[in-house]
């Protein structure tokens, strides 16, 4: 599959690094570029091509930028995280609360790891919500496989606990107010939190012993 590299220009740089200042990171001191393979969020056999762009910033903690627009940690933790929002578009804002997801709609849930010697963390995440069953099955399977597919780093599996949060009644985006009270109450850990920092989440798993 061939593919362009476009690189981002001043402004979208800019624009860049105040969504990752605001999301706990740093600014970005450095740019690179590679073509690389993802899998799809619907289908987990469905390899395709993704144009990324790498950076890092002064602590050390990689991110990335895709063409559609999104935003990725990469860390040590073997791309721990960085396969949490694939397929995001130009809709996602790093600093708000509902982001788009190709078809999905994905509200901020919470995932808690519990390392080889007990140390308990909690992770923002996305969580799904979009035509699914009353019970929630497909979202929370969704998301299962998701951790299925990232939760293994050089052959030492987390041990990941979903918590999937979900919402009564259909919400729209004008009224954001109302979504971020009906959420808050919804959700056992409380209002909307800003995103755990990799650097954080790193240190924390380093310390722990799990991370040589």
């Amino acid at each position: 599959m061939n593919s362009v590299v476009i690189w981002p220009d001043e402004f979208e740089v800019s624009i860049l690094e105040k969504r990752i200042l605001n999301f706990g990171g740093t600014t970005p001191t450095s740019w690179s570029c590679e073509i690389c393979e993802y899998i799809s969020t619907q289908e987990k056999q469905n390899t395709q091509q993704l144009q990324r762009f790498y950076f890092s910033d002064s602590e050390g903690v990689y991110y990335l930028l895709t063409p559609t627009d999104q935003i990725l940690f990469f860390d040590p933790i073997d791309n721990l995280l960085g396969s949490l929002g694939l397929k995001m578009t130009k809709r996602v804002v790093i600093t708000g609360v509902e982001y788009q997801l190709s078809d999905f709609i994905i509200r901020t849930g919470h995932v808690n790891i519990n390392t080889r010697k007990g140390v308990y963390l909690e992770i923002v995440v996305p969580s799904f919500e979009y035509n699914f069953p009353e019970d929630g099955r497909g979202a929370k399977n969704l998301l299962q496989n998701l951790f299925d597919m990232i939760t293994t780093t050089n052959e030492k599996k987390l041990n990941p606990t979903i918590h999937f949060f979900e919402l009564q009644q259909q919400l729209t985006n004008n009224k954001e107010k109302q979504e971020r009270e009906l959420f808050s109450k919804q959700n056992s850990m409380g209002p909307y939190r800003k995103p755990i920092s990799v650097r954080t989440i790193y240190n924390s798993l380093k310390d722990s012993g799990f991370i040589i």
